[in-house]
C-alpha cells in the first residue's frame, strides 16, 4: 500500500477545478479509487 500526505489546499483545489486533467483532480480521483491511502493529522 502506498501512503501519502495530502495538503488541504490540494483537496480544495480539486473541488473547485473544472479541468478533469488537473493534477489536483487526478490526486483526489486516485484517492477515491483506493490507489493509495491518505495520511492526515
Amino acid at each position: 500500500m502506498i501512503y501519502a500526505v495530502i495538503d488541504t489546499n490540494v483537496l480544495v483545489s480539486a473541488l473547485w477545478t473544472k479541468n478533469d486533467h488537473a493534477a489536483t483532480f487526478r490526486v483526489v480521483k486516485l484517492l477515491q479509487e483506493g490507489r493509495f491511502k491518505a495520511l492526515y493529522n
